[in-house]
């Protein structure tokens, strides 16, 4: 949401997009200009128009498109031209796009989301995501060939240095080296 509202401010024409078909998904109701009839899961089975699920928000040029129902076949759905003809309505409307996927690697649905975005951004948490199953991840979009993926890491956390306490920046190769360590570390 922070990311999209950035594009946005710089006068870029913005839609969030939530494919986690699993759940339903209504946090960023506060921000709606009007609450949402339908969801996503409606458009993808043809009961809703590209108009009924796009909620305007408060937020200057940003948009969103919410999951409202829990459908009994995600991965279906995800897969469908019903989901192409959305991105191919998206793409001439918008200028970004962003997609928030259910977590990587639980289950397939990040992959075919993947098929949609010019880049991929995998965030991973400091000091939470086991390094086994960060690498189970890495191996796995490498054996696909997806391009353009790239890591995040957020929740870092503090490192040595004062300037660098705030933004989690390194200066030498060794300070980097260390300040890897320390991150790897906290991920075992």
């Amino acid at each position: 949401m922070n990311l999209a509202s950035s594009f946005a401010s710089t006068n870029f024409k913005t839609i969030l997009v939530n494919l986690d078909l699993r759940k339903k998904n209504k946090q960023f109701a506060a921000l709606y200009e009007n609450a949402p009839l339908v969801g996503l899961s409606s458009y993808l089975i043809k009961q809703a128009s590209v108009q009924d699920i796009i909620m305007r928000t408060k937020i200057e040029n940003l948009d969103i498109i919410q999951n409202t129902d829990l459908p009994p076949n995600p991965v279906n759905l995800l897969a469908s031209d019903t989901l192409r003809e959305l991105f191919v309505y998206l793409r001439k409307n918008y200028d970004y796009i962003f997609i928030d996927s259910p977590p990587f690697g639980v289950v397939a649905d990040s992959f075919l989301l993947m098929e949609h975005a010019d880049l991929t951004v995998y965030v991973s948490r400091a000091g939470y995501t086991m390094k086994k199953l960060l690498k189970q991840s890495v191996d796995e979009i490498e054996s696909k060939n997806i391009e353009n993926v790239y890591q995040l890491y957020n929740d870092i956390g503090r490192i040595d240095k004062p300037y660098e306490q705030k933004y989690a920046y390194t200066y030498s190769r060794q300070s980097k080296q260390n300040f890897i360590k320390r991150l790897f570390r906290r991920t075992a």
